[in-house]
């Protein structure tokens, strides 16, 4: 017996010594060849037709394999459940029929403002922005229905802010029910620096129109002065060859 399952033992014995019910725990074995085998064991006790106790039997079964196979689930679960917390984006598992939040991780209710115990309260309509309660329930249920579906919404946060989000959702059987998967990522900051570029494209497109007419404005302004400048000049060079020509008359 593994040193560490000793106690264990030891203390399902006592049990069966003491009269209580049939003691059922799993014990470790070394086997010849240094492999573990796991076993679940019963102990139980035979007594003589007074009920005094005669002696302790021991059944073991081999369940080597089915510890084998729950240590591999939770080690998937462990794994699983590091991927979901750890997920930079909302993750959340919702009841098609209900829009209520069956599952999501930490980042579901913390962009939201919600505690733990808050979000686990609420449906998708409670903090939805562009969908009613109605509409919700038609849009999961058809993404059921087809498959998938990525799409732009607005949640509301608890303290009244509204954010931007993406939302990739899909269809996936749990226990045999069909529920609705779905990841939500908030693009607030993306849209306002989208924004932004678009305002400035805007302001330095007025600018280069402004710029635009100013120049054309000063062209004519140098037009017209030096139209103006060749007018006087020319009429001066009149002026000053009828007095030459009156001077050379005898």
């Amino acid at each position: 017996v593994n040193p560490e399952d000793l106690e264990a033992f030891r203390s399902a014995v006592s049990a069966v010594r003491e009269g209580k019910v049939p003691q059922a725990i799993v014990l470790r074995f070394q086997r010849a060849d240094g492999g573990t085998v796991h076993t679940q064991t019963t102990i139980a006790g035979k007594c003589d037709e007074r009920g005094n106790l005669q002696y302790i039997v021991g059944t073991f079964t081999d369940v080597s394999e089915d510890i084998l196979r729950e240590q591999v689930l939770e080690e998937s679960e462990a794994k699983y459940h590091a991927i979901f917390e750890q997920a930079a984006d909302a993750i959340v598992l919702v009841d098609a029929q209900t829009g209520a939040l069956l599952e999501f991780n930490s980042k579901a209710h913390e962009n939201l403002g919600y505690s733990r115990e808050e979000f686990q309260k609420l449906k998708i309509a409670d903090f939805e922005v562009l969908e009613s309660a109605v509409e919700v329930i038609e849009h999961t249920t058809r993404i059921v229905r087809e498959g998938s579906d990525t799409f732009e919404t607005k949640h509301r946060m608890k303290d009244g802010r509204i954010r931007d989000i993406v939302v990739t959702a899909k269809p996936i059987s749990v226990g045999g029910r069909v529920l609705c998967s779905a990841i939500w990522r908030d693009v607030t900051e993306r849209k306002r620096a989208e924004e932004d570029i678009r305002q400035y494209q805007k302001r330095l497109q007025s600018l280069a129109v402004d710029l635009s007419l100013a120049a054309d404005r000063e062209r004519r302004r140098l037009a017209s002065s030096l139209h103006d400048n060749a007018g006087q000049l020319l009429s001066l060079a009149k002026i000053k060859l009828s007095t030459l020509d009156e001077l050379s008359l005898p």
